[in-house]
C-alpha cells in the first residue's frame, strides 16, 4: 500500500502515532517526515531496524545502519528503536543455532546497539519474534 493510503487509514483510526516503516516509506528528511506525519495527525513513535549483530564481520555495518537510524526517529521526535537481530540479513524464515562465541556477539552487539539509542534519547528495545534462535533457554526471554 501507498504511504499515503496508510497515514490516511491511521489517521482515520485515530491513531496517534505510527512506526516510520520500511525504506523510503516516509521521507528521508526527518522534518519532512514529520511534517507528512502532522498533516495526518500522527506522530512518529520510532521504527523496526533489523540488524545482524551475532556476527563481527557485519557488526560495524549493522551498527552504522542503527547509528543512521536513532539519528532520525530522534529528530524526527520518536521515542523508541526497535531492534531486530536478524539471522543472515536475509528474513527470518529460518532458525539459526548460535555457538557460544556467537551468543556473546549478538549480546555485546546489543549492548552498542543501547548506547546509540540512549545517545540519541531513545528507548531500545529488542523485537521478540525476531532473530537467533536456540533450544536452551534463554534468561532474558526475548529469543
Amino acid at each position: 500500500m501507498s504511504a499515503e493510503r496508510v497515514l490516511e487509514e491511521a489517521d482515520s483510526l485515530g491513531l496517534p502515532a505510527i512506526e516510520s516503516g520500511p525504506e523510503g516509506f516516509l521521507p528521508e528528511d526527518p522534518t519532512e517526515a514529520s511534517r507528512v506525519l502532522r498533516e495526518h495527525g500522527l506522530r512518529l513513535v520510532g521504527g523496526f531496524v533489523p540488524v545482524v549483530l551475532h556476527q563481527v564481520e557485519a557488526r560495524e555495518e549493522g551498527l552504522a545502519s542503527v547509528e543512521k537510524q536513532a539519528g532520525f526517529f530522534a529528530a524526527a521526535g520518536a521515542g523508541l528503536l526497535i531492534l531486530a537481530p536478524d539471522i543472515e540479513g536475509e528474513g527470518y524464515e529460518e532458525n539459526v543455532e548460535l555457538d557460544d562465541d556467537a551468543w556473546d556477539e549478538l549480546f555485546e552487539g546489543l549492548a552498542l546497539a543501547e548506547e546509540i539509542g540512549v545517545r540519541h534519547g531513545l528507548v531500545v528495545a529488542v523485537h521478540p519474534t525476531s532473530g537467533p534462535r536456540s533450544n536452551a533457554p534463554t534468561t532474558c526471554g526475548v529469543f
